[in-house]
């Protein structure tokens, strides 16, 4: 996919291009100390939750113009079938334009202070989108944000408890592709 043709598909799916990078990485930097809301076995309960629900339940609640694209890329999309969370992460070749609905759902849940997921679940949604795009989606970057900022989340993500082995396994290889076995990593914040 061309990169004219998936500026085009981030317009069909509304969503923003040329956003400021800068709030978007303050926005999405996972919070170290985390939540004492939930504990270690509810969050590995609502990932697991969050990850097989059905993607049109959640896509489709975005606007009604993603709801009909949903439609179409999960109908037209390579084998195996895309039905959840985990169908779409774990794909071998994901529909782009699907990896940055799931980009967008989970920015939307972690900002919202009235959203239904607890914020790590969506922290953890949004960069799994992202090293999805990075691993199985040609390369493409969905997002703006920079190679440390990427490493940051992914190894936060890569650190929780509740995450699953198949999703760690993403965020590992993803790792890999921003911070090379040859770069030390010394920029990377830890």
């Amino acid at each position: 996919m061309s990169s004219s043709e998936i500026e085009g598909g981030v317009r069909r799916c509304g969503v923003a291009v040329g956003v400021n990078a800068e709030a978007i990485r303050q926005m999405m930097t996972p919070d170290p100390e985390g939540s004492a809301l939930w504990a270690v076995g509810e969050l590995r309960d609502l990932f697991r939750h969050q990850l097989d629900a059905p993607l049109a339940f959640d896509f489709a609640q975005l606007d009604a113009a993603r709801g009909q694209l949903l439609r179409e890329l999960t109908r037209g999309a390579v084998p195996p079938p895309l039905h959840s969370f985990r169908d779409l992460l774990h794909h071998p070749r994901p529909p782009v334009e699907l990896l940055y609905f799931l980009k967008e759902f989970s920015k939307a849940a972690r900002t919202n202070p009235d959203a239904p997921l607890p914020a790590e679940i969506a922290t953890a949604l949004y960069y799994a989108g992202i090293a999805a795009a990075l691993l199985r989606a040609g390369g493409v970057r969905i997002t703006t944000m920079d190679d440390p900022d990427l490493a940051t989340g992914f190894r936060w993500a890569l650190e929780q408890p509740w995450a699953d082995e198949q999703t760690r396994a993403l965020f590992r290889d993803a790792l890999g592709v921003v911070m090379p076995a040859g770069g030390n990593g010394a920029d990377a914040p830890t």
